[in-house]
């Protein structure tokens, strides 16, 4: 029983560890070639759904996107004019506000996600 309950944890954590590696660089990677066409970039609204803070004292910002919630900090590329932008914008983010962006979307199976390209307001 215990080598059972052993085996999925060894299971999970791996599925886990493979999901966070998979999106931080093979997703961002992906996004980064997408924007080299601007025909893979959508101009939508985002909408700030929640801020709120962790244990540790740090902000965090749940955004919506054309009808999709992330957490702010998980859509943010290096590559992009948005990731200047980001520490002003997060200074001034306000909840009643549609802040229109032009951003990109990327399926890749069952995963969906959409990267701040840029903020145009």
């Amino acid at each position: 029983m215990k080598i059972k309950l052993l085996f999925a944890y060894v299971f999970i954590f791996s599925l886990l560890l493979f999901f966070y590696t998979f999106k931080y660089f093979f997703i961002k990677k992906e996004v980064v070639g997408l924007s080299k066409d601007h025909r893979n970039i959508e101009i939508g609204c985002l909408f700030l759904e929640r801020k709120y803070m962790t244990k540790n004292g740090d902000v965090r910002f749940k955004v919506n996107i054309e009808g999709g919630s992330y957490l702010l900090s998980d859509i943010v590329v290096k590559e992009f004019p948005f990731y200047g932008q980001y520490p002003d914008f997060i200074k001034i983010i306000d909840e009643k506000t549609c802040y229109r962006i032009k951003y990109i979307k990327i399926k890749f199976f069952i995963y969906e996600s959409k990267f701040v390209y840029k903020i145009l307001d």
